[in-house]
């Protein structure tokens, strides 16, 4: 079967479907492991285990800058896993997640995503956790482990849809007890779409009940270009309130401060010490899968 092509995959009727979902996850994961970088999910279980002196070719991602600060030496940090990983996935489930760029919603995008994601962790033999919250409800399900379970997990991304804001107070939903004793890796995706810093606090919570938290912001090409017809009427997906732009005239200004809240966003994600990635939508799942996991495999 000839591999499909990135609009064939991102069809709604796919997305939305367990056989649809688990098709895109092997055809995302058949692309990325063709590429020439193939790699594992490397995360929470990698537990540190010594230093040892650089080596010429080692990673420079692996340096101890700040043992080279105090000892004026260079150092390399290993790690070894070798424990189970729990990987909670939570999607973000408000409204402004409906947002769609060239006909994909954020939500459909992060359907393709998590499901690669999951194919991959039970792969690997880690556990997965599903979660999907916004102001109307909040889903946990169970965990599951082995590859035999993909299909419920699949059942449970396909249902899923967007309502309401994301909640203010999430209470003790991030404690599970059947995960309690085991390494968690929270997988966070969403927009970051938040009007009193909602998002934060639960990403600060997060980190503080986790061993890693990654964040996939996802992102409409169209909202990081600018690229909409001329005099549009925007409007806010979980409010209603609607604004009418000239967009020509506006676009130099929205993409600079696009640029500097990005910014700042990136600085707040690594101050609350997250793993960040910004996801353009207009590109292939495999390509940010791909650029996300040798960010992994240090």
């Amino acid at each position: 079967m000839p591999m499909l092509t990135n609009q064939e995959l991102l069809k709604p009727e796919l997305l939305q479907t367990v056989e649809g979902l688990e098709l895109i996850a092997k055809e995302i994961l058949s692309a990325y492991r063709s590429g020439p970088h193939p790699g594992k999910l490397k995360g929470a279980g990698a537990e540190f285990s010594q230093y040892r002196s650089y080596q010429w070719g080692d990673d420079l991602r692996q340096m101890d800058w700040k043992l080279y600060a105090r000892s004026d030496r260079f150092y390399i940090r290993e790690a070894e896993t070798d424990s189970q990983v729990t990987v909670h996935f939570i999607i973000d489930l408000s409204l402004s997640m409906s947002h769609e760029s060239r006909g994909l919603s954020k939500l459909n995008y992060s359907r393709g995503l998590t499901a690669a994601l999951a194919y991959l962790a039970l792969g690997q033999g880690d556990r997965i956790l599903f979660s999907a919250l916004n102001s109307q409800e909040n889903i946990l399900k169970p965990p599951l482990e082995g590859r035999g379970r993909l299909s419920e997990f699949l059942y449970e991304l396909s249902e899923i849809k967007c309502e309401g804001k994301w909640p203010e107070e999430m209470g003790e939903f991030l404690a599970d007890k059947e995960t309690a004793n085991s390494k968690q890796m929270i997988v966070f995706l969403s927009d970051l779409y938040e009007e009193k810093a909602e998002i934060s606090k639960f990403l600060k919570n997060a980190q503080a009940s986790a061993h890693e938290v990654i964040v996939f912001h996802l992102m409409g090409g169209n909202e990081l270009t600018f690229d909409f017809p001329s005099n549009p009427e925007f409007v806010d997906l979980e409010t209603g309130e609607k604004i009418q732009l000239d967009t020509s005239s506006y676009k130099a200004v929205y993409i600079e401060k696009m640029k500097k809240e990005l910014g700042l966003l990136q600085d707040q994600m690594a101050n609350l010490g997250v793993h960040y990635q910004l996801v353009n939508m207009d590109q292939p799942i495999s390509d940010c899968l791909e650029g996300f996991i040798q960010s992994r495999n240090y």
